[in-house]
């Protein structure tokens, strides 16, 4: 196994043989990476580019349209208010509420019998 660090300090490695399959059928490789390294990586960059974090609140509607804007839910006040970006990536979860709006705008997804946590 080959190790390796990314520019987070963030150690990764590399099975060699039995993923090598994975890159020839698919082309390209396969990476598994722990979701606690992932979210580390992910804030960094977010702080890095400049971007605003909203904590403490929720996310309670996707726009019908499909414009990249969401309603937000304070959840220490009765409030809610609408953000818009460039780009709404739904990550809240295997059961995300998100997804679940924004794929009933245009039908729903199939059913799986696995997932990946």
């Amino acid at each position: 196994m080959e190790t390796t660090r990314d520019e987070f300090g963030m150690s990764s490695r590399r099975a060699a043989k039995p993923l090598r399959a994975i890159e020839e059928k698919y082309g390209s490789p396969m990476g598994v990476i722990h979701r606690g390294d992932l979210q580390r990586i992910l804030l960094a960059a977010v702080l890095k580019g400049g971007c605003r974090l909203f904590t403490g609140s929720n996310v309670v509607a996707v726009d019908s349209q499909f414009r990249p804007r969401v309603q937000v839910g304070d959840t220490k006040a009765a409030k809610t208010i609408w953000l818009e970006g460039d780009v709404v990536i739904p990550a809240d979860g295997i059961k995300s509420s998100l997804r679940r709006q924004m794929v009933a705008e245009v039908g729903q997804g199939r059913k799986m019998a696995r997932s990946s946590l």
